[in-house]
């Protein structure tokens, strides 16, 4: 749960286009406000459902297949927890893998998946091959706009029991996620209606004169 004023969205977002993960869409056809596009999935060469799975694991840290299911619906159908594995295994076995299965910690009856964007975690399961420069320097710039650029991004056994406390906030979370999308849906029907009522006023004005 975050509360970003428009001045440190603005710096994230400048950040992100310099670094070639979000384009610029200026207004046209009627429209009177910039909208953003992400562009992970074609710096990365995924899908959308892959893309998903990991926009979801980067935002609530590690999570099982199923709860990946049920936070991903929005954005995302799978047939079942067996697509989600299929997904996320296909993604763990890339030249330059974006996650990784995590070893069962005692108490955990399910295996856990987590990102490699943000740097390979040790307890991960199994081997995981190093990170390219490329993928590497993507971590950088997250870590940059999330930390400051002078201070590391969290790792170590310290950092994935917080990543795990966050994830049992499960439906908090996304009830926040979904008020902040009807705020902004909110506020974009406010600046069309402003507009139209603009447009009304000088039309009303010119059939006056």
């Amino acid at each position: 749960m975050v509360d970003f004023d428009e001045r440190t969205v603005d710096s994230a977002l400048t950040s992100l286009k310099a670094a070639g993960l979000v384009r610029f869409v200026y207004p046209s056809h009627g429209r009177s406000v910039t909208r953003y596009e992400q562009l992970l999935g074609e710096q990365l060469a995924i899908g959308t459902d892959q893309l998903a799975l990991v926009g979801v694991l980067m935002l609530r840290g590690p999570q099982t297949a199923g709860e990946l299911r049920l936070r991903t619906e929005r954005m995302s159908e799978f047939s079942g927890i067996a697509d989600v594995e299929l997904q996320l295994r296909t993604l763990s076995q890339l030249p330059e893998p974006v996650v990784a299965l995590l070893a069962r910690r005692p108490g955990q009856k399910e295996e856990r998946w987590v990102e490699l964007l943000s740097g390979t975690p040790s307890s991960a399961a199994g081997h995981v091959e190093p990170l390219s420069s490329v993928t590497t320097g993507h971590a950088e710039q997250v870590g940059a706009l999330r930390h400051g650029p002078s201070a590391p991004a969290p790792s170590g056994p310290s950092a994935m029991s917080a990543m795990s406390a966050m994830s049992d906030l499960s439906a908090m979370s996304d009830l926040s996620a979904q008020v902040s999308a009807l705020r902004a849906e909110l506020a974009e029907v406010r600046s069309e209606l402003e507009r139209l009522r603009r447009e009304f006023g000088e039309q009303r004005e010119r059939e006056e004169a």
